[in-house]
């Protein structure tokens, strides 16, 4: 699971997990442990590509961004 500082503080409160000790990476697939979970990220940009959901560029996207050192967050 991913375990960057500032995505994982953005899901332990947007889940609602204090506790949370990673984020779930989806586990089947060509795309396995590279995409998130889309069980709890159905929307999330970087999660399976399918038609079912419309995509966006969430906060945990920005978190991500932020983690890596490529975006800061005003």
């Amino acid at each position: 699971g991913y375990v960057g500082t500032n995505a994982l503080a953005f899901a332990r409160t947007y889940l609602g997990e204090p506790g949370l000790s990673y984020i779930l990476l989806e586990n089947d697939g060509n795309t396995a442990q590279a995409n998130w979970d889309q069980a709890y990220w159905p929307q999330e940009l970087m999660t399976l590509d399918d038609t079912t959901h419309p995509r966006s560029f969430s906060e945990l996207s920005a978190r991500v961004a932020q983690d890596s050192g490529w975006y800061d967050i005003d």
